[in-house]
């Protein structure tokens, strides 16, 4: 985009909700528990898409539905 040119939504894109690298809450939820644990985006991502995450205590690699306050929901059926 030149000096002087109007920006246009089409010139704008969207910053995400999640950097990857960053920390973020994982949070495990199942029919009479939740369990919380400290992990970090795999991703970028936005609210309400599926990403992928790194506990960071275990290391195991997850992937849940991205909600408010950087927390990652991991549902258990």
């Amino acid at each position: 985009i030149g000096a002087g040119s109007i920006l246009t939504k089409r010139n704008v894109a969207r910053a995400p909700d999640v950097l990857k690298g960053e920390k973020i809450t994982l949070l495990a939820i199942g029919d009479g528990f939740s369990i919380s644990a400290a992990g970090i985006a795999e991703e970028d991502g936005y609210l309400g898409d599926i990403l992928h995450a790194r506990n960071l205590k275990s290391g195991t690699s997850v992937a849940g539905k991205l909600g408010a306050s950087g927390i990652v929901e991991i549902r258990f059926q």
